[in-house]
């Protein structure tokens, strides 16, 4: 038996991406993201590995490497008032 590995079988990733902005409301800004994914391949290359079965390559299929099913991130910023008159 002669052992190959191919890199052709594709995957497929699936999102959700929510974002939310604040934009100078009282000196504040600020933005929040969240994303809801999954990503599926048959082999990420992270960790090389032979396959379960070289006739059935497609029984490799299922959560890649990088799969992050949720995240969520975000930032606030506060404008500091300065001078006589406190205005931004």
């Amino acid at each position: 038996m002669i052992n190959k590995l191919r890199s052709n079988l594709g995957s497929n990733y699936n999102s959700l991406q929510a974002t939310l902005k604040l934009v100078n409301y009282h000196g504040l800004s600020g933005q929040a993201g969240y994303t809801w994914a999954h990503a599926l391949d048959y082999e990420t290359g992270l960790l090389p590995y032979l396959p379960q079965s070289f006739y059935n390559e497609r029984a490799e299929y299922g959560n890649s490497d990088y799969d992050t099913r949720q995240v969520l991130s975000g930032y606030m910023s506060c404008a500091v008032p300065y001078g006589e008159d406190r205005s931004g």
